[in-house]
């Protein structure tokens, strides 16, 4: 959602394409956006980092966690090798497509206003409001550095997933 298809282009199941007018239509808008306009969307100051992982990195926990003694009974937090603010992921797709990128800041209180004047018309869309708002500030990062090793799984880098989708 911040401005580029690559991220899902042949992905099988859904991801952001998900049967919400809202967040379809948005996406729709703006999915050519950094290839045409060099222009990334972010939420709020786009400071706020994730561990973000890949589709297959997280296949791969679910498949190696089958049958697997540490798996029996326990709940694992996963996510990616490295903690990436959403401008650093747009400094990787710079790297990734060869272009300058701008980023283009939604303040929260976009997503906080519009949360409200969204619920009685799209629960849905009032739903991703609030996500939206809450990831301009909170934080979501794993620490990798044990879990990856005790299912064998080789994480995938931000550019790695990228460079594997441009490819």
């Amino acid at each position: 959602m911040m401005g580029s298809d690559l991220p899902v282009q042949g992905a099988e199941a859904a991801t952001v394409q998900r049967p919400f007018w809202f967040s379809t239509r948005f996406f729709q808008r703006i999915k050519h956006d950094m290839a045409q306009s060099g222009k990334a969307g972010v939420l709020g100051d786009g400071l706020a980092r994730r561990t973000y992982i890949s589709i297959n990195d997280m296949a791969e926990f679910l498949v190696r966690g089958v049958g697997h003694p540490s798996a029996t009974n326990a709940v694992f937090d996963v996510g990616g090798p490295e903690a990436l603010s959403q401008k650093d992921v747009v400094r990787t797709f710079e790297k990734v497509l060869g272009k300058p990128l701008v980023a283009k800041p939604t303040p929260a209180a976009v997503f906080r206003i519009g949360r409200y004047l969204l619920a009685p018309f799209s629960p849905a869309a009032a739903n991703i409001m609030g996500l939206n708002y809450v990831s301009t500030y909170v934080e979501s990062v794993i620490d990798m550095r044990g879990t990856a090793p005790l299912f064998g799984v080789k994480l995938t880098s931000a550019e790695q997933f990228l460079r594997k989708r441009l490819g």
